[in-house]
């Protein structure tokens, strides 16, 4: 049985659209994964960076905390100048 041209031409045709449909279909399912990659580092992305904002914020309060100890002794030391100053020179 002979094959015409057409035929040729039809089967060769079905078979160019079958491989643009494999190809377009896994382009799409590698940019599905591509996304989801992105988006899921981007999630990581904003967990660290909310990390790092939570140890500024304890840093920052252990400073303040330590900065009014200090607040604290400087005029606790202060005082006790005044006092003794006082005292001196009242004796």
């Amino acid at each position: 049985m002979k094959y015409s041209n057409s035929s040729r031409s039809n089967c060769s045709t079905k078979v160019v659209v079958v491989v643009v449909v494999v190809v377009v279909v896994v382009v799409v399912v590698v940019v599905v994964v591509v996304v989801e990659i992105v988006v899921r580092v981007v999630a990581v992305v904003e967990v660290v960076v909310l990390g790092v904002e939570v140890v500024v914020a304890v840093v920052v309060a252990v400073v303040e905390v330590v900065a009014l100890g200090v607040e604290v002794v400087v005029v606790i030391v202060v005082v006790v100048v005044i006092v003794v100053l006082v005292v001196v020179v009242v004796l």
